[in-house]
């Protein structure tokens, strides 16, 4: 923990051994295989319907160690609509 502390400042506590051992697990268990499989579909996605309402692939696993916040089932959310604005289409709904 120090030297996280040393090396991160007051954020190091976040990198805990818990964590660590996650990422491996998630390395390990091809997790984080499939979450850039299902992120690169929905860039790709993306990038064919710009301007338009897209439909776009949902996580079916706990990614939570990757990202924030995941698109909601609503496209009126407001997650969706910041993602939607960033990539340039009009409105995102998960399948």
């Amino acid at each position: 923990m120090l030297i996280g502390t040393m090396f991160f400042g007051k954020y190091g506590g976040r990198l805990t051994v818990s964590n660590i051992r996650l990422a491996y697990e998630n390395l390990i268990d091809g997790r984080v295989f499939r979450y850039r499989d299902i992120m690169e579909e929905r860039l790709q996605i993306y990038a064919e319907h710009q301007g338009e309402e897209v439909i776009v692939p949902r996580m079916q696993e706990d990614y939570t160690l990757y990202m924030y916040y995941d698109v909601k089932d609503s496209k009126d959310e407001w997650i969706n609509g910041v993602v939607a604005q960033y990539y340039g289409v009009s409105a995102i709904t998960p399948e």
